[in-house]
């Protein structure tokens, strides 16, 4: 054998371990798309699309921390918790906000919950009635009771009652009353809702999203992108001087 077979059967070799690795390595990532590029065309159909994170790992690598500890009010004999935007009724999401809940009050007939941009009626058994979209001013504070038909809609400094059965609104003339403080829900049904927690705007979809394009990964995201084109770029060249070797070979 001479020294340019020698050469030559050297090169090979290495170019055949580089390959296989490459190809592994390109694989995974190929891979990676390939999947979350498949469940992404079926998100509405499956219905990610509305289904928000609860994992309380996955939120918290968008930066968010899921609570331990929630307020409510213990109202026909029932629970009704204040979890940021979320509304729950035992341990049972029945309302989301754009914002955080303020309060929650009850007539003898049923429960009203505030949050900064609407107010929302239910029955005792969570079922919505009536949501009024158009609130008097903004920096809610809380909600109170002034009588079986007339909501207190608190701000800072000022005050307006709300008529449940006409639904209009004028503002109140005396002084502003001190809200009462809503007491912390059960441990274990705050344990319990904790684990159903979850922020407007994360879904599955968007996690997906967000692995299909390497942006779940943070600033690295942008070098896997690179990696697996370049990983394909170089698998594609060292397939070729493959086969052009063998080639000559023969």
């Amino acid at each position: 054998m001479t020294a340019r077979s020698k050469l030559r059967r050297v090169w090979v070799g290495h170019l055949w371990r580089w390959h296989r690795r490459l190809g592994l390595l390109a694989s995974c990532l190929v891979l990676l798309i390939a999947l979350t590029g498949f469940l992404l065309n079926h998100a509405d159909e499956w219905g990610w699309d509305k289904q928000h994170l609860h994992s309380s790992w996955l939120l918290k690598s968008y930066g968010v921390e899921v609570p331990t500890e929630f307020v409510g009010q213990k109202l026909f004999d029932r629970w009704w918790v204040l979890a940021n935007e979320q509304l729950f009724l035992q341990n049972e999401e029945v309302a989301r906000c754009g914002d955080a809940w303020k309060g929650v009050v009850a007539t003898q007939h049923m429960v009203i919950a505030a949050c900064e941009h609407k107010i929302a009626l239910f029955t005792a058994e969570g079922e919505l009635i009536e949501v009024m979209n158009s609130m008097p001013s903004s920096g809610l504070r809380g909600i109170g009771l002034l009588s079986e038909t007339l909501l207190l809609i608190q701000y800072e400094g000022k005050a307006f009652q709300f008529d449940l059965m006409s639904f209009s609104v004028a503002p109140v003339d005396s002084k502003p009353t001190t809200l009462q403080t809503l007491p912390p829900a059960p441990k274990a049904l705050a344990k319990i809702i904790s684990s159903q927690y979850s922020v407007p705007g994360l879904t599955w979809e968007r996690f997906v999203q967000d692995l299909h394009a390497g942006r779940w990964f943070g600033g690295w995201g942008w070098v896997l992108v690179d990696l697996t084109a370049l990983f394909l770029v170089m698998l594609s060249l060292t397939g070729v001087l493959l086969y052009s070797l063998h080639r000559r070979k023969a």
